[in-house]
């Protein structure tokens, strides 16, 4: 089963039904249904039928002209090009030499399965984050009219204060969710 670019239209996910064999190729798809489609937010379905690397609306990011979220003020952390900086649970930082790939993430992290949240949301500013898409216990939530939820109950790893801030930055206000172990921190367009 291939990947697929969901977009959300009238609170429903849809598909442009185009498939990719590969997560990168439906990330690239991803970054273009988004501009197509600024109104609605957008994320990728993985073969197993996971929903992965969600993003909201470009024109909900367009009217955020600051990195300015719901704590206040939002410095970026500065990643050279062709690094990643490490993020650990205790608030220490590691500095990373080589272009980022996939499989050092997860090794760096210690994590088996990735999620990808872009927090440089402002213009050219291309800073992705890669977190532990298995950092926390959930359950389905099952809404009915084809609506399901994954709520999160309990941290598996230790709250990671840094990158639940820069999380906080770009999320609606409101939004409680925190991030759970040691993240990486690199330029999207440094993936090969």
């Amino acid at each position: 089963m291939p990947y697929k670019v969901l977009l959300i239209v009238e609170d429903k996910w849809w598909s442009d039904g185009e498939t990719f064999a590969s997560f990168g190729a439906a990330r690239t798809h991803q970054g273009i249904v988004a501009r197509k489609w600024s109104t609605s937010e957008t994320a990728i379905e993985a073969p197993d039928g996971r929903v992965l690397n969600y993003r909201e609306s470009e024109d909900f990011l367009a009217g955020i002209q600051t990195d300015e979220g719901r704590g206040g003020s939002m410095t970026l952390p500065t990643v050279e090009k062709n690094t990643i900086l490490v993020i650990r649970t205790d608030g220490t930082e590691e500095i990373v030499k080589g272009k980022p790939r996939v499989q050092t993430m997860h090794t760096l992290i210690g994590a088996e399965t990735l999620d990808f949240v872009r927090i440089g949301k402002l213009e050219p500013n291309d800073l992705t984050m890669a977190v532990d898409d298995m950092g926390w216990e959930t359950v389905t939530v099952d809404h009915g009219d084809g609506r399901i939820e994954l709520k999160p109950v309990r941290a598996r790893k230790p709250i990671n204060a840094k990158a639940t801030a820069l999380y906080f930055a770009i999320c609606r206000p409101g939004t409680t969710h925190q991030i759970a172990g040691d993240v990486a921190v690199f330029h999207d367009e440094d993936i090969p």
